[in-house]
């Protein structure tokens, strides 16, 4: 390893290209980092004069600016240097550099030569392929180039257009005191000869991740998900054999997930399923690079390979639609629904089990999907915390794929205390008493819904537009008061957002009619609906004071129990 000071300008002028590997991320720098950069380009350009001619203060009249850390690729001609860190700021300057040039046509065309010719293009170089001091990556490049050519920037949606604009704004922007424009000469200047920064040139022994690891420990914020990716690329030393991992294993994986945030949440999980343990996101990248630590180049591409595998499960777990089996779609919408996150990890090794072992059958998966919905659900209404199920689903990764339904049911059977499958008695209780609307509009629906679909009608019913209401309403006036009699306010606490008190209607109601007594709501509204919980409501009960909500609940505990069932013994 080599490592020098170096000016910025340095860096630039050498006849060299700096090519940013396919599978480093796209330029992110956003407004926080320009305004840093900017802020720090201003205080040397304000410095007064007879500072500047002080030898003693050279280290105050520059500033440094990090490290650039390069694998060479092409030594010879244009010399190529695969950028391994610092493609960020590099990229940065040079558009700074490029809009100077651009400001300079107008008054001095001289200083915009010298940008062009020496800084932004090797210009004696007719091939495209080397024309340019930086080839970023595949999604940057074309909005890079035209920036470079001096081409107008008119599309949106590139990061690197934004900076663009960001920096054009600050130059064209006139001093506040003297409304002079900024002095291009000496911000170009200062750009070259007083940033510096460390090239850090690696030779073949040295370890890319170990250098990437150590700059990065060091404040430069990276999702899990881009140190992961740039480890397995850097672990795979060819660097053909590198993109073509990128190309046809991360990027599909990636493109397949969405984005960076759902792709660090799949480590995460896959995480694991794999360790059969709760795996916090901070230690993604140390369990990566522990479970990698002494895997060949072969072992590491099927490693990636074997990922990529469970991404394309994962991602039916997370948006469904691309499941085609509507049995287990359905299931997993419901889980979804219910926001059942934390069983992801089992339901990799379900799925895994499904379509790859091929061990497990269509039934077995739709069976464990009942159970997961069943203890999830039976817990939430028995109060029990939901932290516990970090640590539950992960454990029950290590059971047999081959029996896998009936090892699940059998194993969450015997848990107790706080991780305990709450029986049907605890779980009518607790349906009848816990406030399920406060959980939210969709598992309070999942729970609605499900019960109107109990109901057994003949055809599918429709359920798209129906909201929730309260039958004895949010808001009660003296009439509701009234009615309810002396202990309204304990009731109204006790009862208001229980499931007993709850149905579902087609469509937002008039306010003054979903304020109205119980008789008027009944006879204006609940007759004519078209839902069974609620026409259960209008011709079964004629009163709806503690009592009767109660008897409902009571109804709707029985139904809930063979919904989401609980073992027989």
């Amino acid at each position: 390893m080599e490592a020098h000071d170096e000016k910025f300008g340095n860096l630039v002028y050498r006849r060299r290209q700096y090519i940013v590997p396919i599978w480093q991320r796209e330029y992110s720098w956003g407004i926080a980092q320009w305004e840093d950069l900017w802020n720090d380009i201003m205080k040397l350009y304000e410095k007064p004069p007879e500072e500047e001619t002080d030898p003693s203060r050279y280290q105050a009249l520059s500033h440094f600016m990090g490290s650039i850390v390069l694998k060479p690729k092409q030594l010879g001609g244009v010399e190529k240097y695969i950028i391994i860190d610092g493609q960020q700021r590099h990229t940065t300057l040079l558009v700074l550099l490029a809009l100077i040039r651009e400001q300079a046509k107008k008054d001095n065309v001289a200083l915009s030569n010298t940008i062009q010719n020496s800084y932004l293009l090797n210009s004696d170089i007719k091939t495209v392929d080397e024309r340019y001091k930086l080839c970023p990556t595949e999604p940057d490049r074309l909005t890079f180039e035209k920036i470079m050519n001096g081409e107008p920037i008119i599309q949106e949606g590139r990061q690197l257009a934004y900076a663009y604009w960001f920096f054009k704004q600050k130059l064209e922007e006139k001093d506040e005191t003297s409304n002079k424009s900024i002095d291009l000469e000496k911000l170009k200047e200062i750009i070259v000869d007083k940033l510096r920064m460390v090239e850090i040139i690696l030779d073949k022994e040295d370890d890319p991740n170990r250098i990437f690891e150590t700059l990065n420990s060091r404040g430069l914020e990276l999702e899990e998900a881009d140190l992961v990716r740039n480890y397995f690329m850097m672990k795979v030393r060819d660097e053909v054999e590198a993109e073509n991992l990128y190309r046809y294993t991360w990027l599909p994986m990636q493109q397949g997930l969405r984005s960076s945030y759902n792709l660090t949440k799949f480590f995460r999980d896959y995480l694991r399923m794999d360790k059969h343990t709760h795996i916090k996101e901070e230690d993604i990248y140390p369990q990566i690079q522990k479970k990698l630590k002494f895997s060949s180049q072969v072992e590491t591409k099927s490693e990636l390979q074997t990922m990529k595998r469970y991404s394309e499960y994962y991602e039916r777990l997370l948006f469904p639609e691309r499941e085609s089996n509507t049995k287990i779609r359905k299931g997993i919408e419901r889980l979804k629904r219910w926001d059942v996150g934390t069983a992801y990890p089992l339901l990799l090794k379900v799925y895994n089990a499904y379509l790859h072992s091929r061990t497990l059958s269509e039934d077995d998966f739709c069976q464990i999907l009942k159970i997961i919905e069943s203890f999830a659900v039976r817990r939430h209404f028995c109060g029990l915390k939901t932290n516990s199920l970090n640590v539950i689903f992960p454990s029950l990764c290590e059971l047999d794929e081959s029996a896998l339904a009936d090892c699940l049911q059998d194993r969450l059977t015997q848990y107790q205390w706080n991780r305990r499958w709450p029986a049907d008695e605890e779980f009518k209780e607790g349906f009848k008493k816990f406030p399920i609307y406060l959980s939210g509009n969709e598992k309070c629906r999942l729970i609605l819904d499900s019960l109107e679909e109990s109901l057994g009608h003949p055809e599918k019913v429709a359920l798209e537009g129906l909201t929730i209401e309260h039958v004895m309403p949010e808001t009660l006036d003296e009439e509701w008061q009234a009615y309810l009699g002396t202990d309204w306010k304990r009731i109204k606490n006790d009862y208001l957002h229980t499931v007993g008190n709850l149905t579902l209607i087609a469509g937002p109601p008039n306010s003054t009619i979903q304020n109205k007594l119980f008789s008027k709501k009944k006879e204006e509204w609940y007759v004519h609906s078209h839902v069974g919980l609620t026409q259960e409501i209008a011709h079964r009960w004629s009163e709806w004071r503690e009592v009767d909500i109660n008897e409902r609940a009571s109804i709707l505990a029985e139904r809930a129990v063979k919904i989401w069932v609980y073992p027989s013994s």
